[in-house]
């Protein structure tokens, strides 16, 4: 499948495995029809169903999520964005900002209603769906701990965790709506054990 002007930085199937996306180092995402069979000339380089780039991103796209019902895709990017598509449109239809730092992962809890998002920044986002494509709906919206946002943050924003020393570069939700995130543990100098600065740094 060819189309990208730079190189595809990640792909994620859709729920009913016809299509395919893809993120590319040119800020741009792809819908991409899936044969059914085996591919041969002009037919291997694939059909491009989708080019969403109108007001998308505005550096290289590092995270596709599809929604359980298959309507909806979210990318996240180095221009520490998420966005939300209308796949029906092709349509950005909200921009979810909360990252400091590029966005690695994304993943719809198993129902839709939820969005996780995390990245570089060492953040866990969990975002509202349905408030975020409708805005009349967050008004008054709750979340376990409290008010669904914080002074200043976005309402559809339901809460955050923070992992300290540990960029996120894969999140998953199970079935169950467990979230499961994984990251490599960076200390910054002179951090031991027990979250202290070490003797030997402090000499």
């Amino acid at each position: 499948m060819l189309g990208h002007a730079g190189d595809v930085t990640c792909t994620a199937f859709h729920p009913s495995a016809a299509i395919i996306a893809s993120g590319s180092d040119d800020a741009a995402v792809r819908v991409w029809e899936v044969a059914s069979g085996p591919l041969r000339g002009e037919e291997a380089k694939g059909r491009c169903l989708r080019l969403l780039a109108k007001r998308g991103h505005s550096a290289a796209v590092r995270a596709l999520a599809f929604s359980p019902g298959g309507d909806l895709l979210a990318s996240g990017g180095e221009d520490r964005a998420v966005l939300l598509w209308r796949l029906a449109s092709g349509a950005a239809v909200r921009r979810l900002l909360l990252h400091t730092k590029s966005v690695w992962a994304l993943s719809f809890s198993a129902e839709g209603a939820q969005l996780a998002s995390a990245g570089a920044d060492c953040v866990v986002g969990i975002w509202d769906v349905e408030a975020a494509l409708n805005p009349g709906a967050a008004e008054g919206a709750q979340s376990e701990n409290g008010p669904a946002a914080a002074e200043g943050e976005e309402p559809w924003l339901l809460r955050t965790w923070h992992t300290k020393f540990t960029p996120v570069v894969a999140a998953a939700y199970s079935r169950t709506n467990v979230l499961f995130c994984i990251g490599g543990f960076q200390p910054p100098e002179g951090y031991a054990a027990g979250g202290r600065a070490s003797k030997a740094a402090g000499r």
